[in-house]
């Protein structure tokens, strides 16, 4: 089960909802920590991707990128130009289809219940080689007070740092982890 596409469209459309000007410090984590560990040329998924942030500057480092986002408002207007990098099929449902590195940047906590987000995370690690990168929120997002026209708590998973470490760790050898501005920060080697 994932979340209600039709709230997220409604949130693009009408609002700066999802632009970095808040996260740009994990973004460049994130991306510290992919230069760093996975060797360029690597196939990346950008999983939940949004508006492409992380997906152009993965693209722009020489990185081999595909890039999932449900949100279909978001390919038609910010995401037009990387059309060729769209995956369409939920990736984690492809048997075949794996990537060297595995990105999902504040997808997690969006998903109705542990059980979803403990289950697309583990997923998600079956489909990486190597790396895999996972970015949640662990407080509330406040959309209700924030965006014009939001009824909805958009976290609807909000758990502390550890609790996703627990769960995290089981999949993967963690390398390095940062707390950053209400946000968890890890990336793991995939365990063989």
């Amino acid at each position: 089960m994932e979340p209600d596409s039709s709230v997220y469209e409604n949130l693009y459309s009408a609002s700066s909802y999802g632009k970095y000007e808040h996260g740009s410090r994990r973004l460049d984590q994130v991306l510290a920590w992919i230069k760093k560990y996975v060797s360029l040329r690597s196939t990346v998924l950008d999983y939940g991707a949004g508006r492409c942030y992380l997906t152009r500057r993965l693209i722009q480092a020489g990185y081999l990128v595909a890039a999932f986002e449900p949100c279909a408002w978001l390919w038609e207007h910010d995401n037009a130009d990387l059309a060729e990098y769209r995956i369409r099929e939920r990736p984690e449902l492809n048997p075949i289809w794996q990537w060297d590195c595995v990105v999902a940047s504040d997808v997690l906590e969006h998903l109705p219940d542990e059980a979803a987000a403990l289950d697309l995370l583990g997923k998600l690690c079956e489909k990486a080689k190597a790396w895999v990168v996972i970015t949640v929120g662990i407080a509330s997002s406040n959309a209700k007070a924030n965006l014009p026209g939001v009824d909805v708590e958009l976290h609807q998973v909000i758990k502390p740092a550890a609790w996703w470490r627990k769960h995290v760790a089981r999949h993967v050898d963690i390398v390095a982890e940062s707390n950053v501005k209400k946000s968890y920060l890890v990336i793991g080697r995939v365990k063989a």
